[in-house]
């Protein structure tokens, strides 16, 4: 049996191995629709490519992983680290870029947004693969026992309360808890229904426009984050999808033709906070290393050698409990990963939540 100090260290591993990919579905859609003011179909269609990428990459990695194909390479001696711990070494890294690049993008125009989130979730779907298949991989090859195996994962309780802590609280406490300062002037900006952007009206307050600036074609004061607004796209721009200015957009524009009111780029100190708290639990997946070394290379002598991937796939799909249960699994994903998508969008567009209020709904769900 392992020692204690390597069981709790391979049990505080677990926050490496779910605290980033974690943060980065729960997160994504606030941060890049909302906040950064990407493109939803865009983000959409990249999440589809992605998802099928993810799913199609598992099995592969999966069989290399138990061939140990990377202990073939000299950097990974067999004896000296076993073979999930190259995997874990290769999967951290491509998880904390994948998943702390996202906050920090190098340009805030939609194509760049876009490509950078699919160029991060590329990271991360690769980097997820190597990293927690190897972590789950080893916990029946070091636990051999039933008994061993379920103080081991009850071992990994505290560490994952604490994991969805940060992810589920801190971290939208910290990002999604500010909105421009719009109490002495505030900018007109677009809210789901403009095609352009229409001029900015500064207000004299949250009810008054200065009558001196030129209106354009606008004929209504709008705030983003006044409790009532109306509308102030003119005629001539045609119809819109449901597309509003990002917060970032309406910041830069209210600095731009408004008082200066407020830090317009304290967001950026927050989300480098977010991103540096990604990076650190993705970083703790490492303390798995010490007891992942000892997870075999070969298997034991009374087993068959392994069979192909695709002789092992037809047979897994043939008994009906995997059937039931992948079913199960995927109905909950599907369910799950629209409801984690869309809640923000609905509390900001539908309940009316101003967005310096979703950090605190984070905290509360």
């Amino acid at each position: 049996e392992l020692p204690l100090w390597t069981r709790i260290a391979f049990a505080a591993g677990s926050v490496g191995a779910w605290g980033p990919v974690v943060s980065f579905s729960l997160l994504r859609t606030t941060l890049y629709v909302i906040y950064l003011g990407a493109d939803p179909t865009a983000m959409g269609a990249v999440g589809i490519v992605m998802g099928w990428y993810n799913a199609l990459n598992g099995p592969f990695v999966a069989a290399w992983s138990d061939a140990g194909a990377l202990n073939k390479l000299s950097w990974f001696p067999k004896d000296k680290w076993g073979r999930r711990t190259p995997w874990l070494i290769l999967g951290t890294p491509l998880v904390i870029l994948g998943t702390a690049l996202p906050w920090l993008p190098p340009a805030k125009d939609n194509t760049s947004l876009v490509l950078w989130y699919a160029f991060c979730y590329f990271l991360t779907v690769n980097g997820v693969t190597a990293q927690l298949q190897s972590y789950l991989s080893s916990i029946p090859e070091l636990f051999t026992t039933a008994a061993r195996r379920s103080k081991a994962i009850a071992m990994q309780t505290p560490f994952l309360v604490i994991t969805y802590i940060i992810t589920g609280v801190v971290i939208p406490l910290i990002a999604f808890s500010f909105s421009p300062d719009t109490t002495d002037a505030c900018c007109v900006a677009r809210r789901r229904t403009c095609v352009a952007q229409p001029s900015c009206i500064c207000f004299l307050n949250e009810t008054q426009y200065d009558a001196a600036l030129p209106l354009s074609n606008d004929s209504a004061a709008l705030s983003l984050y006044a409790p009532t607004y109306s509308d102030a796209c003119s005629a001539d721009l045609g119809p819109g999808g449901d597309v509003g200015l990002s917060l970032f957009e309406t910041d830069e524009a209210r600095t731009e033709a408004c008082a200066s009111t407020g830090d317009a780029h304290d967001h950026w100190a927050r989300f480098a906070a977010a991103a540096a708290t990604v990076a650190f639990m993705g970083l703790m997946a490492l303390l798995a290393v010490p007891a992942m070394r000892r997870t075999p290379v070969t298997l034991d002598d009374a087993e068959k050698k392994p069979m192909r991937l695709w002789q092992s796939m037809k047979l897994t799909f043939r008994r009906a409990p995997f059937r039931i249960f992948t079913s199960i699994m995927f109905l909950e994903q599907v369910w799950g990963s629209h409801i984690v998508s869309n809640l923000p969008l609905y509390l900001l567009y539908v309940v009316g939540l101003e967005s310096s209020e979703l950090g605190q709904m984070y905290a509360i769900l």
